[in-house]
């Protein structure tokens, strides 16, 4: 078994000064469902001490439709105190650990858990599709830089509170399930305590994300118009009549961020990019019998796949 966290720190501590007080948190995901999900959250306490420590192990079971200020459910799994011999002073071998059990949950079952969030194979985000994610100090994270994921004072406060001086942080890892998006932000303070704990990224905002992330640059637009209903009464008269005509036309409804701050919504050919490549503007114009506009999704939001 890999030595924890803690075991590694104390060990370290017994060569050096006396240590400033630390408390870092590390999260992994035990698994997710389509309503929920659940974190393991490990908080190692070194007690300002080189000779004695304390290691926090809790399962926090979040709900992907919580309210605000809504709180998970936390149980303690087990709280151990790691102590060091101080009386060793054979510099051959390491000092003897001994580690006292504070606390131990005996009622929870680990199967129940494993059934509760089946999921446990995530995909994760290229490194190229990770850098549409835009980070700041002062912002927070954002994604191409048109759509807010967490600001920046929510990460200091909520996810990382305590922390010595000035905390420096970064996103390492995106990962999704079946409807939401897991970041991983890495910190560190002044003192180089360091911290690895998730966002959640719901699957509202996390189909926006997605949405752009598939966007093409441009699109061919055949209707714009101003609620989603009657996109889809038009998109439905359109694909028909490309139908009519024998060559059939896929539609997608994009909405998008008007001028006047308000939300519209453009019927769009799908697979713009390929049809202008392979030299079918003219055809495609044709099946649906109207003016197509070429027109750069930057204010695209979010997209509705038109029923064939």
């Amino acid at each position: 078994m890999k030595a924890s966290i803690l075991l590694i720190a104390l060990l370290a501590q017994a060569l050096n000064a006396t240590p400033d007080h630390r408390i870092i948190t590390q999260e992994e995901i035990v698994g997710t469902s389509a309503t929920g999900y659940a974190i393991l959250r490990t908080v190692t306490d070194n007690l300002g001490s080189h000779y004695s420590g304390q290691e926090s192990i809790w399962l926090d079971e979040f709900s992907k439709n919580r309210q605000d200020g809504e709180e998970p459910r936390r149980i303690l799994l087990l709280e151990t105190v790691h102590s060091i011999d101080a009386t060793h002073n054979d510099p051959n071998t390491p000092p003897p650990i001994a580690q006292n059990v504070q606390q131990r949950d005996e009622r929870l079952l680990w199967s129940a858990i494993l059934e509760r969030y089946p999921q446990r194979a995530f995909q994760a985000w290229t490194a190229e599709k990770r850098a549409r994610f835009s980070t700041h100090p002062d912002v927070g994270v954002s994604f191409d830089n048109r759509i807010q994921v967490i600001s920046a004072n929510t990460i200091t406060r909520d996810l990382f509170p305590g922390a010595a001086g000035k905390l420096t942080w970064q996103l390492e890892e995106v990962v999704e399930d079946s409807n939401s998006l897991y970041l991983r932000i890495n910190s560190q303070d002044e003192n180089e305590v360091s911290h690895s704990r998730f966002v959640f990224v719901p699957p509202a905002l996390a189909k926006q994300i997605g949405d752009r992330a598939i966007m093409e640059d441009l699109y061919l637009v055949a209707a714009t118009v101003d609620t989603l209903d009657e996109a889809l009464q038009q998109s439905a008269v359109l694909h028909k009549r490309s139908i009519e005509n024998k060559q059939p036309v896929s539609l997608e409804i994009w909405s998008a961020w008007h001028p006047v701050d308000k939300i519209i919504h453009h019927i769009a050919v799908s697979n713009t990019a390929n049809i202008l490549l392979s030299g079918k503007f003219e055809a495609t114009r044709t099946a649906l019998g109207t003016d197509l506009i070429p027109t750069p999704s930057t204010d695209f939001r979010e997209v509705t796949r038109v029923p064939r």
